[in-house]
């Protein structure tokens, strides 16, 4: 078996033959896919069900009660028995191709991880792009780590979809998911960026994102600072290793974005925080790590960043004098 494909599925009916389609119609085929139903309580089992008459040397059921998305996902690497784990979610696709361009490739160089690029779909919009800039920034050649290539800390898209991972580098790591925490994909991937691994690259779209009204990131979650505590723990795992002096920039950059620039944002929009409630909180985690507003990385991505960035610092200012 060289793979394992891991996927959480909580009240999926509406989009999950459409996934399990795209999963047994791919052009590689030595996979297994590990349907983890995580308390379900509308028709999701019994469409699993269904396929799995289908396709019972290829799927594997496993029923739990409803823990969230990393519990699920940790449940299917316990399970997993292929060479490598991948994983989607239960409302997207997976173009044909997508196995059998990251295995050859993460075959061809004996590599740790696999990564492609994404379409985001906007399903309300019908709206498809490409241009969602975390893997698109990347243009790696050949077999890379971070130390060669820091700014695929910055760049590589959190979520573990579109990545191929030796299920062996995961377990001598101990790389698992965080419980109980929205944004806990960042953490995986922060995580496993950490221990270093060997990457390559292939350099196209190979799976659809499909953003739904009510999913966590577009959701009002009263969660919304679970990203304090999320970066906490990605700083931390980087200073296990010695290495939070040497990708300083880097890890700055993951402040600004995800903490000053996104987690303000939405606590704003959540509407349980007035923007300057939400200016003073997240000032007052990103002044515990001193991160510059002069970062290159942020500088990459706009203006617009830059100058929120400026503006943040500028508020922190008249708050103190």
């Amino acid at each position: 078996m060289e793979i394992s494909i891991i996927m959480p599925v909580y009240n999926s009916e509406k989009y999950l033959s459409a996934c399990l389609e795209s999963v047994f119609h791919q052009s590689f085929q030595d996979f297994e896919l590990i349907c983890i139903n995580d308390g379900s309580t509308d028709h999701s089992l019994d469409i699993l069900n269904q396929y799995a008459e289908k396709y019972k040397d290829k799927m594997n059921i496993i029923s739990i009660n409803n823990g969230g998305q990393a519990n699920a996902r940790n449940v299917g690497i316990d399970h997993a028995r292929g060479t490598y784990v991948t994983f989607a979610d239960s409302d997207d696709t997976l173009k044909e191709s997508l196995l059998e361009k990251l295995y050859e490739r993460a075959a061809a160089f004996d590599a740790d991880m696999a990564i492609c690029d994404f379409l985001r779909i906007f399903d309300k919009e019908k709206k498809i792009t490409n241009k969602f800039k975390y893997d698109t920034q990347l243009h790696l050649e050949g077999k890379v780590h971070i130390a060669q290539h820091p700014e695929i800390i910055c760049y590589l898209h959190g979520a573990p979809y579109c990545k191929l991972i030796k299920r062996s580098f995961l377990a001598s790591n101990k790389i698992e998911f965080l419980k109980g925490y929205i944004y806990e994909d960042q953490m995986f991937t922060q995580k496993l960026l950490s221990c270093d691994p060997s990457i390559v690259q292939v350099p196209e779209s190979l799976y659809h994102y499909y953003v739904h009204d009510n999913t966590t990131m577009t959701s009002k979650s009263s969660k919304v600072t679970d990203m304090f505590k999320v970066y906490d723990f990605i700083y931390q795992a980087y200073a296990e290793k010695g290495l939070v002096k040497k990708y300083k920039k880097e890890l700055d950059y993951l402040c600004l974005y995800h903490v000053m620039i996104g987690t303000s944002y939405r606590m704003w929009k959540s509407t349980q925080y007035s923007l300057m409630q939400a200016i003073r909180l997240c000032s007052d985690f990103t002044n515990r790590y001193q991160c510059s507003k002069n970062n290159e990385y942020l500088k990459e991505k706009g203006w617009g960043s830059t100058m929120f960035v400026r503006l943040f610092y500028r508020t922190q200012r008249k708050k103190v004098s």
